[in-house]
């Protein structure tokens, strides 16, 4: 309909030139509908193909023209990425001329002076790291809540930051209990300027593993983070938010040994953020990889242990500038994390398939020294005698405990005590799996720790693994043993039977003629 009515505009003798890839007329009916009409569908790639230097020389041309001022640049509208929905109902009406754009040069979330923003989890690192943040960026307000307040906490914090100009108000409230929330909420709304954007960074930590965890250790780490961030959701549905942050982790994207809970609260997080997305509202999940010298990861055994995984600590001032794109590009979820993949690899054993492309290779996660170690130790305890191998074993086996936990090597460890008892964390129970892998030569289930928890069933565990064959004849001849000992005992309980069933004077004959004794008369 478009192409006849565009038609019936030419002039007698007048082109229509179509550079339309769709409903491409024929010859013939161009001729039936207007026989005075020349009519050619041209396509830029078929005539590159057919002629090369014909597109080279329409380019020069071009460019000849627009320098000469002969041509003039389309006409085009161009909208903020923030009024990308006015740009699609502009060009909806159809009365535009030109392109219609988007300039994302400008930030997709921008934050005002005439706002107020709230941060939970304000007594946390990360909580005032971005309460400066807001304040050098003009917010007009920034609301710290916390389950203590952030005054008595961090006050010349507080103090910096109204230094910079902007109004701090503090809130003391759980973000795991629903009716401390509603009240922060009600104190938050009669605040003197409107609330813009939410980061829930409130989270606690309960680590343990798998078979150690229980619905405490799993409700005190889905309280404030997953309930928090649900009740959140609840009370600012309504509310013309610029930005709803949820800190996620790096956790629910990879897992973390001895987080299941962690991650498990995490992922809702990121549902969370789809799930609001898809309502309309604003919402950005960040899975965020450990930060250093804030956050919870802020101490040197975690940064220690994160690097022996291949996660290094994320810089402050980096992971601002990481925020900053985030908020730039407004996507529903992004990882933010610094990882050395090979690094990790080598610590799980695998990559995650959901990462399968990344050219990495996983190997057994130690060095080159500990490595020739564990090659002459098993070579050693191959020559070694059957009943020296465990104690041998055993004593390897504290060693690289007393390492990796960074014990004196005085210090005794009992074989038959759990090693978590022995302060043994997710991590290092990782890179112990890892060593052991290397003393045995084959690689060992992620799950070796939690079944054999102490350093005597890991031995027997693992002897049993190194040497079956030998083990299976030491079983064959206990068993041997226990059978001939059983079939003197079966013989042993007939004997006794038919005793039982003999007469005094039949006992007495018996009794004589093994003493060798000769009846008289």
């Amino acid at each position: 309909e478009f192409i006849a009515t565009s038609m019936q505009l030419l002039n007698e003798g007048g082109r229509f030139i179509e550079i339309g890839k769709a409903d491409i007329w024929t010859q013939d009916r161009v001729k039936a509908f207007r026989e005075d009409i020349y009519y050619e569908a041209f396509d830029l790639v078929i005539v590159t193909l057919q002629n090369p230097n014909a597109l080279r020389e329409l380019m020069e041309e071009i460019v000849e023209n627009v320098e000469a001022g002969h041509y003039q640049p389309l006409p085009y509208t161009v909208f903020k990425h923030k009024e990308a929905m006015d740009a699609f109902r502009y060009m909806a009406q159809g009365k535009h001329i030109g392109k219609i754009l988007i300039n994302r040069d400008d930030p997709a979330i921008e934050v005002k002076a005439d706002r107020s923003y709230l941060i939970t989890g304000a007594t946390g690192g990360l909580g005032m790291l971005f309460a400066n943040w807001f304040a050098d960026h003009g917010a007009g307000e920034v609301i710290l809540a916390a389950r203590r307040d952030v005054r008595d906490v961090d006050p010349d914090g507080v103090k910096a930051i109204e230094a910079k100009g902007t109004r701090v108000t503090t809130v003391k409230a759980d973000s795991g209990d629903r009716d401390q929330v509603v009240s922060m909420m009600a104190t938050v709304k009669d605040s003197s300027l409107p609330l813009a954007g939410i980061i829930h960074a409130a989270g606690v930590l309960a680590d343990a593993f798998v078979v150690n965890q229980d619905m405490a250790s799993f409700e005190k780490v889905m309280a404030p983070k997953l309930a928090g961030a649900w009740y959140l959701h609840q009370e600012t549905k309504d509310l013309p938010l610029d930005m709803f942050v949820l800190f996620s982790s790096l956790s629910s994207l990879l897992g973390a040994p001895g987080q299941a809970n962690y991650a498990a609260a995490n992922a809702f997080l990121d549902g969370l953020a789809a799930y609001r997305r898809g309502l309309g509202m604003p919402a950005t999940a960040i899975n965020w990889g450990p930060w250093g010298e804030v956050g919870m990861a802020a101490n040197s055994q975690v940064e220690a242990n994160a690097k022996a995984s291949g996660v290094h600590l994320i810089d402050p001032q980096v992971g601002l500038g990481w925020f900053e794109q985030v908020l730039e590009g407004n996507p529903v979820q992004r990882g933010l994390m610094e990882i050395d993949w090979a690094a990790l690899a080598n610590m799980s054993g695998s990559i995650p398939a959901f990462l399968s492309e990344l050219d990495v290779k996983a190997s057994v996660g130690v060095d080159a020294d500990l490595q020739k170690m564990a090659d002459e130790f098993r070579a050693g305890l191959a020559d070694a005698p059957i009943d020296e191998r465990t104690p041998m074993l055993i004593e390897k086996i504290c060693e690289q405990i007393k390492r990796v936990m960074g014990l004196d090597e005085s210090d005794t460890i009992n074989p038959n005590q759990p090693l978590q008892e022995l302060g043994l964390d997710s991590l290092m129970a990782v890179e112990l799996r890892n060593i052991l892998c290397a003393l045995i030569g084959k690689q060992l289930p992620a799950t070796l720790m939690f079944k054999y928890p102490t350093v005597a069933s890991l031995s027997t565990f693992l002897i049993q693994d190194m040497f079956p064959d030998e083990m299976a004849d030491a079983e064959n001849d206990n068993a041997e043993t226990e059978s001939t000992e059983a079939s003197a005992q079966q013989e042993q309980q007939e004997e006794d039977d038919q005793l039982d069933d003999l007469s005094d004077d039949e006992l007495a004959a018996m009794l004589a003629a093994e003493l060798g004794e000769d009846d008289e008369d």
